[in-house]
């Protein structure tokens, strides 16, 4: 599992679910009035047969079991009426990161909506910290102007040596 974290200088996290189970449970419920015991006899259908088909257990996607031993920094973000992603459940995913440099932003809307440009231009500067501190980049300019609903950003990005001495494990 490490080696494959000091590959990856940083993660943005748009809506990510805490559990697929619970997940599936937050859009039933918030689109109709169905009892507990329903929805779970045809989630279990439901996930036999995925795990039939392609031999994943989709039951087994539970990151929020397995967030605190990620040590990779982490920008959470998520709308703040979002029923997929519920904030409450994304909140609880970004308290039990394991990685001390994280950030959370929520963004008006829904899960389908376009992000914050704030939102969005955060991002980007957590981005270009995460590849600042480990010595892979150094950025010069950020540039940030709207057009329309678009954000464009341009980066002007400075090669830099890779310092062998510096050590994922520390979470910059």
């Amino acid at each position: 599992e490490e080696a494959n974290q000091s590959l990856i200088n940083g993660l943005i996290l748009d809506s990510p679910f805490s559990s697929f189970k619970r997940m599936v449970h937050d859009v039933v419920t918030t689109r109709a009035k169905v009892p507990t015991c329903l929805i779970n006899c045809l989630l279990y259908f439901v996930l036999r047969t995925v795990k039939k088909k392609t031999g994943v257990s989709l039951a087994d996607l539970n990151p929020i079991k397995m967030v605190e031993k990620i040590k990779i920094p982490g920008f959470f973000m998520v709308c703040k009426e979002d029923v997929i992603s519920k904030p409450d459940k994304v909140k609880d995913l970004y308290v039990k990161y394991g990685c001390k440099m994280k950030e959370f932003h929520l963004s008006p809307g829904e899960h389908q909506t376009s992000r914050d440009n704030k939102v969005v231009v955060a991002a980007i500067y957590f981005l270009l910290k995460c590849f600042d501190a480990t010595g892979a980049v150094s950025y010069k300019h950020l540039r940030d102007h709207e057009t329309g609903r678009n954000i464009v950003c341009r980066l002007l990005l400075e090669k830099k040596k890779y310092h062998d001495t510096h050590t994922k494990n520390d979470c910059p």
